[in-house]
């Protein structure tokens, strides 16, 4: 953990910065709460006892880290720093409420470790780890609800979401929870301790391979995400109402149709709603907007039915009958078969083989 955490935290040209630093420092505060356990076995801190405590500074900062990398992965604004620091208000009262043990001299910290370790936690400790436990169940709530709607959102801004989907940082927030679960029930049944630390080795192997070759969630500029901010919801509030057969929204519509027959813009494998707004001349958001209200359809919808109508026609082509499923789907504009697959699919109710075959 320590080593993928300073990985993380060292490559300054990595996609999604600002999440992977808020990455590497979960890792790096996890990696040193669970050094708490090799100094007690190895006898570090009965050798040193004024380094018992130290450790436990990162257990309030575990949680909140982890989420705060979601956030970023998963929002196109970003948060001011002030806010992201009320996360860590608890961690830093913590922090100085046990500074007088911390301080304590060696020889009496050496006591306390002897009589815990004979008596086991006391009520005091038992409140402190029940609030610890409080704190990591609720921000991996949020982070896995924040995940939920960042899943919810692709659709309204690209017309490719598998790249974007994180589905490897969605099946680690599991592994994760796995790992909560695991820590509050060796409490009660020492016998799950020796999972520990494979779940924690096999976890890390995890998410390294996918830290490290992650690419860019949101592929956009800045001035694209300023625009795209706050699209979380089919009809953007800042919008005036209106209805499919209102002039402006009927002559933006046939502006819009115009521009993808002429320009044929669903071909790009690429295409974003910051993209088609540009070729449209409208703003993202009075482009959502167009394709909620005047065609009944998000932007995921709206031009994957194009890609699927051209591919319907390069499918019937007998000049083209030597390309493969995979080359028909780029030629359509899809990035993937896989995306190709699932679009034709659900639209046509067929699989391309099986449309292709049905046809006469």
């Amino acid at each position: 953990m320590f080593l993928l955490g300073f990985l993380v935290l060292t490559v300054s040209n990595r996609p999604n910065r600002l999440a992977s630093r808020w990455l590497g420092i979960f890792l790096c505060a996890t990696a040193l709460v669970l050094l708490d356990d090799t100094l007690l076995v190895y006898g570090i801190y009965q050798r040193w006892p004024h380094l018992l405590g130290w450790n436990d500074l990162f257990l309030l900062v575990m949680a909140p880290a982890l989420f705060l990398s979601i956030r970023h992965f998963t929002r196109l604004e970003t948060q001011p720093i002030p806010a992201q620091a009320i996360h860590f208000v608890p961690a830093g009262l913590f922090a100085l409420t046990s500074l007088p043990t911390l301080l304590l001299p060696g020889e009496q910290k050496a006591r306390l470790l002897a009589q815990s370790i004979s008596t086991g936690p006391d009520l005091q400790d038992w409140i402190i780890i029940s609030l610890i436990w409080l704190q990591a169940g609720a921000y991996l709530a949020v982070s896995l609800y924040s995940l939920h709607r960042h899943e919810r959102r692709l659709p309204l801004i690209t017309a490719s979401p598998e790249p974007s989907a994180l589905d490897w940082l969605r099946h680690f927030l599991y592994v994760i929870c796995g790992f909560w679960m695991v820590w509050i029930l060796s409490y009660y049944l020492p016998i799950l301790n020796w999972a520990d630390p494979v779940l924690y080795l096999l976890g890390t192997y995890y998410l390294g391979y996918f830290a490290m070759k992650q690419t860019e969630v949101f592929p956009f500029s800045p001035a694209q995400k300023t625009a795209l901010a706050g699209l979380d919801t089919p009809i953007p509030a800042t919008e005036p109402p209106a209805t499919p057969a209102s002039p402006t929204l009927a002559q933006d519509r046939l502006h819009l149709l115009a521009v993808m027959e002429t320009r044929q813009p669903y071909l790009q494998q690429d295409l974003s709603l910051p993209a088609l707004a540009e070729a449209a001349g409208l703003t993202p958001h009075a482009l959502s907007y167009l394709l909620n209200t005047g065609f009944g359809e998000n932007f995921y919808q709206f031009v994957n039915r194009y890609r699927v109508a051209e591919s319907q026609r390069l499918l019937t082509d007998p000049s083209l009958a030597h390309l493969s499923m995979v080359g028909i789907a780029y030629e359509a504009g899809f990035n993937s078969k896989t995306a190709f697959n699932t679009a034709f699919k659900k639209i046509t109710g067929l699989s391309p083989s099986a449309w292709r075959q049905s046809r006469p």
